[in-house]
Parts: structure tokens; C-alpha cells; sequence
């Protein structure tokens, strides 16, 4: 019962990374190496909960084969009720073949430059999800207010439900 459960949540996420694919990637590893934060996009979400990603490389990066380090992915779109945040840890794929097919391209096709770009995979081991509800204001006065406090402050915009998964 519980990995059914477990299960449902999985593609819960997984639905909700696909409806809005753009994540701000932030890496929370103390090391000698650095990422950059950047706005990416969800190639592919499999199901054994791993995110691919592209991203592009630093000039000052050291890249070492293995190398795996803590990351955070923040979905979030204008016109949509929700928003999802998923840590885990990220690996660097640096097999051609294996960039070629996430990316969906054939050998022949690929004009990819490895020397510019990353392929990124991220394991999730937390996701926290974050849905508003949708409070309509009846008077003109009462929506100059709302958006009046929602612009001081996004955290009084109200929520519905707020869901904290655990994936291992």
C-alpha cells in the first residue's frame, strides 16, 4: 500500500515538472566547484524520479568524472496555481551517446558543443509542493487591496495546501 502510494506521488510531480518544464537550478554544495544559478528546462522526468536537465558551463568549472553534489530545482510559471521544489542529488553525464539520446538527437544530427553545455541528471529525494487557492475579490476596492498586499508581500498570497514528499 505504501509504495502505491509512493507511486501516485511520484507521477503527481512528475505531472506537475511537465506542465511547467522551466526550474531555477541552485546548488547547495560547500566544495571547490561552483555552479552557477540559472533558469533551466526539464528535458525528460523518468520514472525512477530522475530530472534531466541542460545547463550551460562555466569558464572557471572544474569538471571531474563522478561527480555528484546537492542541487535544488524551484518550478514556478506566471498562471499557474502552484509551485514545486525538488532537491536531490545531481551527476554530471559527460557520455556523448548518452546526451544524444536525452536530447533526441541521432549521431548524425548531433551539433551539440559538450564544451558549452551540461547534461544534468538529478535524482529527487524531497519534493515540497505549494498550490494557492483562488480568492476572487467581489468589489473593485477589494482587488486594488489584494494585489496592493500580494505586491508588498508574495508570502500573504494564501495557499490551499502545502505537500512535502520524501522519495529514496
Amino acid at each position: 500500500m505504501k509504495e502505491h502510494t509512493a507511486e501516485k506521488n511520484f507521477e503527481f510531480i512528475k505531472s506537475k515538472i511537465n506542465d511547467i518544464r522551466s526550474a531555477l537550478f541552485t546548488y547547495s554544495d560547500i566544495d571547490e566547484v561552483t555552479y552557477p544559478t540559472c533558469i533551466v528546462s526539464a528535458l525528460r522526468v523518468d520514472n525512477n524520479g530522475t530530472v534531466w536537465f541542460l545547463m550551460n558551463k562555466s569558464k572557471n568549472q572544474y569538471l571531474g568524472a563522478d561527480q555528484k553534489f546537492a542541487a535544488q530545482l524551484s518550478f514556478y510559471r506566471k498562471g499557474f496555481p502552484f509551485k514545486l521544489s525538488v532537491c536531490g542529488k545531481a551527476d554530471i553525464i559527460h557520455q556523448p551517446q548518452v546526451i544524444n539520446e536525452i536530447v533526441g538527437l541521432s549521431p548524425l544530427e548531433s551539433g551539440l558543443d559538450t564544451n558549452e553545455i551540461l547534461l544534468v541528471k538529478m535524482q529527487i529525494l524531497k519534493a515540497t509542493y505549494v498550490e494557492w487557492r483562488g480568492v476572487q475579490p467581489e468589489t473593485w476596492f477589494k482587488k486594488l487591496y489584494h494585489r496592493f498586499m500580494q505586491w508588498l508581500d508574495s508570502s500573504l498570497i494564501p495557499f490551499e495546501r502545502e505537500l512535502e514528499y520524501q522519495f529514496n
